[in-house]
């Protein structure tokens, strides 16, 4: 039970540290592409799902970025 939590602690800890090292991956409709292929393949647009960026944030990031340290807001 120990070995259990101890390694799923480890993968909560790397999966924290490649939130703040790769925050986003590529996008899921265009693939990083940027644009999005209509019809007939000769018309191109900015990608409707990421605008145009070509990545979407990670699952997680969400919460990563919301969480900040406590102090005065200068």
């Amino acid at each position: 039970m120990g070995t259990l939590l101890l390694i799923g602690g480890l993968w909560m800890a790397w999966h924290v540290v490649s939130l703040a090292v790769w925050p986003t991956r590529p996008c899921s409709l265009c693939h990083g592409a940027k644009v999005h292929h209509g019809w007939p393949r000769k018309a191109f647009r900015p990608c409707l799902k990421c605008g145009g960026g070509g990545s979407q944030p990670r699952m997680g990031i969400r919460i990563f970025r919301k969480v900040k340290p406590k102090g005065p807001r200068w």
